[in-house]
């Protein structure tokens, strides 16, 4: 009788393994984006909203964006001049991959694959018409991630692929035939869409939440008062919105953990769910910078370790 426990436990252990093995896209539906007038395709698992940015009298940037669990997909379109979106490329490659962007040139692509100073790993691949400059960048928190890979691979111009390679994308693209979509107004959780014209702006906030940790302080055999209070915040500062969010028109919330020393400072600060392009970065120093009171754990004070919220919102 003693047997039937370990082959039960061994059952759910395999079950487990089996799970953890399941390709990511076979649950994502899907859709093909397909802008009418515009040349390029794409397929892309999450609906994509379309922000226009002036650039000038007579160039609009189109920026196309998405997000699906925790990964985020864009596609730009611009038109042939100085300080376009592909120019803010450009200075992220340089900042963040530690690299000499290449020259777009007319029907070559160039490819990055790099792990950002935000801990996200970047793909990006960048062409160009006689008439338009594409972008396409996909990242996630994981490296090799599958549905980035669909994303990238999956771009064509005029029909054409632009990194060819027909295993890879034979063993991500689902069996059934992908709806097309030709339209990227429809609404998404990545970030609302910005205004025509609008070159965007923001602020973080920052919630606290109930605390997860208990006293770190030594308590005296001798001293058992009963005094306790709560840790309280007599600060909390603001997180800064960083330029290459805002060029990528990002919203979201940064989730952290921190420690509030008995001695008054912050200590260890963990992202436990974070943004790219520097917004996790800039949560971190918020926290750091917050003043407070420590908690009172019979009558001595105490570190306790508290959750944070900090939301980015465009506006």
């Amino acid at each position: 009788m003693k047997i039937f426990p370990h082959i039960l436990i061994l059952i759910f252990v395999l079950a487990f393994a089996l799970f953890g093995q399941v390709d990511p896209n076979a649950e994502v539906k899907w859709s093909i984006l397909e802008p009418g007038g515009d040349a390029f395709s794409v397929e892309t698992p999450s609906a994509m909203t379309v922000n226009r940015m002036k650039i000038d009298s007579k160039r609009t940037t189109l920026l196309y964006a998405g997000e699906h669990e925790r990964r985020y997909f864009f596609v730009a379109v611009d038109f042939p001049g100085p300080e376009g979106f592909f120019s803010v490329v450009e200075r992220l490659i340089e900042e963040y991959a530690n690299a000499e962007p290449r020259p777009i040139v007319e029907g070559a692509t160039s490819e990055y694959q790099f792990k950002g100073l935000d801990n996200f790993y970047h793909h990006i691949i960048q062409t160009k018409t006689s008439a338009k400059i594409y972008t396409f960048h996909a990242l996630s928190p994981e490296q090799n991630d599958l549905m980035v890979a669909r994303f990238v691979h999956s771009a064509k111009i005029a029909g054409k692929e632009l990194l060819p390679r027909p295993e890879l994308a034979a063993q991500l693209r689902q069996e059934a035939e992908v709806p097309k979509v030709d339209s990227g107004s429809t609404s998404s959780s990545l970030a609302k869409a910005a205004q025509p014209n609008s070159s965007g702006s923001g602020a973080g906030l920052g919630n606290t939440q109930t605390a997860t940790g208990t006293s770190a302080a030594k308590e005296s055999s001798d001293n058992k008062s009963n005094v306790n209070s709560e840790l309280r915040l007599r600060t909390k500062p603001r997180p800064e919105y960083t330029r290459f969010a805002r060029a990528y028109f990002l919203s979201g919330t940064v989730v952290i953990r921190a420690t509030f020393l008995l001695n008054g400072t912050v200590g260890n600060v963990e992202v436990v769910r974070g943004l790219p392009f520097g917004l996790s970065g800039e949560a971190i120093k918020a926290a750091k910078a917050i003043k407070f009171d420590p908690a009172i754990r019979r009558g001595n004070a105490a570190s306790v370790i508290r959750t944070i919220e900090y939301s980015f919102t465009l506006y």
